[in-house]
């Protein structure tokens, strides 16, 4: 959802080890918010009050950014409509999307640790090929389930992909590793023909630096370093031209490039 491109800020302070809590009298206890409690007042009621939260978290967050916080979750995701624990903190279920929310509080009920996330909803393939017909620019789509055309959009029409060809990069390497091609601790020598300008740290490094692929294949996803992605291109291109049984995964790779 376009919600998830927006700016979210989170909060998070470590999580303190906290011990268990004593049993208090039902005057007091009834007092105290549950978790759940906290986060439904955070955005429901008419104004958030800074004692809520304990003087560790405001050390950190001040109470107006924590306010200013919550007032543009809100304005980007509309009224908060319920709250349901999931296995590691609680879903926030808005009118114009989700959030992840993850809580602490202390003896006193008070907030010391608080992160918001966004959650990824599950998309059936039918509502994201509408998707991607509905991108006002231009767009394609090739979903492929072994050699199966699952859903194709446009398919044919070639389109600048920017450094997410990266990725179909480590997927032919880990093709090759998996039929026994090449290694992850393969060697290979820095060539000065694959330098490449930044982003990246290996155009600095010296022609003839002993890498392997692993090295590379990190430093291609890790920073998105070109001359790394370029190393490994030659070098699975080579192993295309070498080896028929290798094309598969080479031949999508030459096209991208």
């Amino acid at each position: 959802m376009l919600f998830l491109a927006l700016t979210l800020i989170s909060l998070w302070l470590p999580w303190p080890a906290i011990a268990s809590v004593p049993d208090r009298p039902a005057i007091a206890q009834a007092a105290i918010p549950t978790p759940t409690q906290a986060l439904e007042r955070l955005f429901q009621a008419e104004t958030i009050q800074s004692e809520w939260f304990a003087p560790v978290f405001l050390q950190q967050v001040p109470f107006p950014q924590m306010q200013a916080t919550l007032d543009g979750l809100t304005a980007q995701l509309g009224a908060l409509q319920g709250i349901e624990p999931l296995a590691e903190g609680y879903q926030l279920r808005f009118e114009n999307g989700t959030l992840s929310a993850l809580i602490q509080l202390n003896d006193a009920g008070q907030i010391v640790a608080l992160l918001f996330s966004p959650l990824a909803e599950a998309m059936s393939l039918a509502e994201a090929i509408a998707a991607i017909e509905a991108f006002p620019g231009e767009a394609s789509l090739l979903v492929l389930a072994g050699d199966e055309v699952r859903a194709a959009v446009a398919a044919e029409t070639p389109l600048a992909v920017g450094s997410a060809f990266k990725l179909a990069v480590l997927a032919a390497l880990q093709r090759a590793i998996a039929a026994g091609t090449l290694r992850w601790d393969t060697v290979v020598p820095l060539e000065a023909a694959w330098r490449s300008l930044p982003s990246g740290l290996l155009q600095d490094w010296p022609v003839g630096s002993a890498i392997t692929l692993e090295t590379l294949a990190t430093l291609m996803i890790s920073v998105s370093d070109n001359t790394a992605t370029d190393s490994l291109s030659s070098r699975i291109l080579r192993m295309r031209t070498r080896s028929p049984h290798f094309a598969r995964g080479a031949i999508a790779i030459g096209g991208v490039c």
